[in-house]
């Protein structure tokens, strides 16, 4: 009995510590599978968008009227998998848009380990999904842009649009004209 207790104290100290360290458990318990790496547009254009996120209804229906908003310009967009984020060059793009989910209260780990690696960059737009729909990641002096909203159907043109006018404003901040 007393063996028992010594582990499941043991447990509760190593889950107190992950948890305090920003790591959640419930982000590997629950994992979901990345979004599917596809392209569209020259990827000559001066315009350059990447799009990094895991893969759901919700998310893949964001993506789609995203990509779908620029399907007449002459912007290069990307989209890939989360597992795949740091091995991306924000630089290489105008402007980066991470979609993350909040679970636990804290965002994916690869996704704030990206954020932290690329602090200073004024380019990244991070759109949470949550259940409630207002957690914001926090900035800790980064210059991230941030949105967040609950993963509804009614939910996907009104964020979806407001991603789009969000990265429209950095595609022209940076004198990249349509």
């Amino acid at each position: 009995m007393k063996k028992t207790l010594y582990v499941i104290g043991a447990l509760l100290l190593v889950i107190i510590i992950i948890q305090a360290s920003g790591f959640s458990i419930l982000h590997v318990i629950v994992s979901q599978k990345d979004m599917k790496a596809r392209e569209m547009n020259s990827p000559d254009f001066d315009k350059k968008v990447l799009i990094a996120a895991r893969s759901s209804t919700f998310k893949d229906a964001v993506v789609d009227k995203i990509f779908s908003a620029f399907g007449n310009d002459s912007v290069h967009i990307a989209a890939t998998g989360i597992n795949d984020l740091n091995r991306q060059d924000p630089g290489a793009y105008t402007t980066t848009v991470i979609i993350n989910t909040c679970m636990a209260g804290t965002m994916d780990l690869k996704v704030k380990n990206f954020l932290k690696k690329n602090s200073d960059n004024e380019t990244i737009l991070v759109f949470t999904t949550s259940g409630s729909g207002d957690w914001l990641p926090e900035t800790n002096g980064s210059r991230f842009d941030a949105v967040s909203s609950a993963s509804e159907q009614s939910r996907i043109e009104p964020v979806a649009n407001q991603i789009v006018e969000k990265i429209r404003f950095r595609l022209n901040k940076y004198n990249l004209s349509f």
